[in-house]
């Protein structure tokens, strides 16, 4: 059976369906005399009494691209040697190919006989080497559209004052294997995080029986990498990560529990712009830091005309079933001044 990658306009953008079970004829069709596409041809798969059918076409369905190649269900030809594909060409010619098995096949018009076509790298195989390259289990969210932070929430970041700067929010954990590496970085690095004019956060997501074991941990293995001194962290309270963890099932639906390390990239208004789930690249923090906007991070060339409209009432709703009543009536506010200027 083929992997199947599945492109959402909404959430979850990107999805991967692998297909493990039993291969099928996989079947490509080269014209001579017909279109060399072979657009418009018929094929008929012959076995176990049943009669498959599948044509070439161009195209099919709105906004979408049908492939060139034929894809038929597993069947039992090992125990079918009747087993057979007829083929009705563009223009009348009608082609039939006995001995047919189950693989990846290419046949061209007047041949006779099915070329056996190598088996291509296995999807998940990619997937996997794409994904070493960000660093495990690390992903990348640039908000087209970014999310104003309440005023409670940015004075409990440290992110209201009368001189506004972005400001790079990290979560972590002393039991955290990869916030190690991740807070070692930081703190190496915090002059130049700092040269961008971002502010580092860190808040520590332990639990409160843990913090301090966390503190510790920060004492003894952080702060003798930090390169100016003075680099701190504070605990996350349980509302904060409440919040965090409502915003991000707002951003990326279906998300499911806050993993660590998380950090989030706010600009100077006090607006969500980036999350970066996992361990991030320094350059790509500086890079993006460095082209912060209101537009946020320039990670698409051109003009953009129009953004992406947020469900402002239902991030209120969430909120209020988390218990955060003034985050909720922040965004209830907020999707009550968008209604009216839509009207």
């Amino acid at each position: 059976m083929p992997d199947l990658w599945l492109r959402n306009r909404t959430a979850p953008q990107l999805r991967l369906l692998e297909g493990r079970g039993p291969a099928g004829l996989s079947l490509e069709l080269v014209g001579t005399t017909a279109n060399r596409d072979a657009v418009g041809a018929r094929v008929e798969l012959h076995t176990g009494g049943r009669v498959l059918v599948r044509e070439v076409r161009a195209g099919d369905g709105y906004l979408a691209q049908s492939t060139s190649t034929l894809l038929f269900a597993p069947f039992a030809a090992a125990s079918d040697p009747e087993a057979r594909v007829v083929v009705r060409w563009p223009g009348g010619d009608v082609e039939t190919v006995s001995g047919v098995r189950a693989g990846r096949f290419r046949l061209v018009q007047g041949a006779g006989t099915l070329e056996a076509r190598p088996a291509r790298e296995p999807v998940a195989a990619l997937a996997e080497g794409a994904l070493a390259e960000l660093g495990e289990s690390s992903a990348r969210v640039v908000l087209r559209t970014g999310l104003p932070l309440p005023p409670p929430v940015l004075e409990r970041l440290g992110a209201q004052n009368e001189t506004r700067r972005p400001r790079l929010v990290n979560l972590w954990a002393h039991w955290c294997a990869p916030c190690i590496g991740e807070l070692t970085l930081f703190a190496a690095h915090a002059g130049d995080i700092e040269a961008t004019g971002l502010t580092l956060t860190l808040l520590n997501a332990d639990r409160v029986e843990d913090h301090d074991a966390a503190e510790r941990f920060f004492r003894e293995r952080v702060l003798p990498a930090a390169t100016p001194p003075g680099v701190s962290s504070d605990p996350a309270s349980p509302a904060l990560l409440q919040l965090v963890q409502g915003l991000i099932e707002h951003v990326v639906p279906g998300r499911g529990e806050l993993s660590l390390p998380t950090s989030l990239l706010i600009d100077e208004r006090g607006w969500l712009r980036v999350i970066y789930f996992g361990p991030l690249e320094l350059g790509t923090l500086l890079a993006d830091a460095a082209s912060l906007s209101e537009r946020g991070p320039e990670i698409y060339p051109g003009r953009w005309f129009f953004g992406i409209p947020r469900d402002l009432s239902g991030l209120s709703r969430s909120l209020a079933r988390l218990g955060l009543e003034r985050e909720a009536r922040f965004y209830g506010a907020l999707a009550r001044t968008a209604r009216r200027e839509d009207r």
